[in-house]
């Protein structure tokens, strides 16, 4: 049964990165709107409540610190934000003002783990030292000198497949090739992205692939047409950038400003149902 019934003139359904950054941005641009000016005029203040489920405020936005690391954060959703992506880094760091810091990967000191057993990043440039057992031609693209990184394997696979994206590798000129080129007969956007490299490797090689190249998506069998661009089609010189304290950090700001200009949060409850009354203003009935 529902458990309270408040008037607001906006509930958002959703405490994720997008629902708090809207309230956020409601409350802090409020004078840039005559119809939330107007509202806020009637209630003698605009009144947003966002709506989460859980007792967590961040959604896909989870930092953590593991035990004997107290100065490691692990990231467990998203990680990091690219200078490509000019309105978050914006964001970030001329809004926030959050800590951060450029991210440098594949350092040849980093410590890796695969199926328990602690290597560096240089040892797994060499396929002997590596817990797989791959089949000759994938040893040979691992073979010890050649400096390849295990999770170039897919697109190693890929290359094999459809020796087209080896020419066409990035922009519109890869899109293109995607969007025509054929697997026996059948488009390419018919294809799963795992059922396309099950052609070319190995079950061992996709799961040490998966294991280095540190994205899940990329391990999915999701449209090959879709995950394909994510190996071979990167903005030149990016730039990949941690937060200090964790990329969970933006979300619990976002909130703390959006409370301080009155928003409010509901956690543990979810948004049984909203009914529209008094004009412009909406009925939200909590539900437990």
């Amino acid at each position: 049964m529902p458990n309270s019934k408040v008037d607001y003139d906006i509930a958002i359904v959703g405490g994720g990165v997008s629902g708090i950054y809207s309230g956020w941005r409601l409350l802090s641009n409020l004078y840039d709107s005559p119809i939330l000016r107007e509202w806020a005029a009637a209630g003698g203040k605009l009144r947003v409540a966002v709506f989460e489920g859980s007792g967590r405020i961040g959604g896909r936005l989870l930092s953590a610190r593991p035990p004997g690391f107290p100065d490691t954060v692990c990231e467990i959703g998203g990680m990091r934000y690219t200078s490509a992506q000019t309105i978050v880094r914006s964001l970030v760091e001329n809004e926030l003002n959050l800590p951060h810091y450029k991210q440098v990967v594949d350092q040849p000191q980093n410590i890796v783990y695969l199926r328990g057993e602690q290597l560096r990043y240089l040892e797994t440039q060499d396929a002997h030292n590596l817990p797989y057992n791959l089949d000759w031609a994938e040893r040979q693209q691992l073979r010890p000198g050649s400096g390849a990184d295990p999770s170039g394997l897919l697109a190693w696979a890929i290359g094999q497949v459809l020796p087209g994206v080896l020419t066409a590798k990035s922009g519109q000129a890869l899109q293109e090739y995607l969007q025509t080129v054929t697997v026996d007969g059948t488009p390419l956007y018919n294809h799963g992205f795992w059922n396309l490299l099950a052609r070319a490797l190995s079950t061992e090689a996709y799961e040490l692939a998966r294991a280095m190249v540190g994205y899940d998506i990329l391990g999915s069998n999701a449209n090959a047409v879709d995950l394909i661009p994510e190996i071979f089609d990167f903005t030149p010189n990016e730039q990949f950038y941690l937060l200090n304290g964790g990329y969970d950090t933006v979300p619990w700001t976002l909130q703390q400003r959006f409370q301080q200009l009155g928003g409010e949060v509901i956690q543990d409850a979810w948004l049984a149902q909203a009914s529209k009354r008094r004009g412009q203003q909406w009925l939200a009935d909590r539900a437990p």
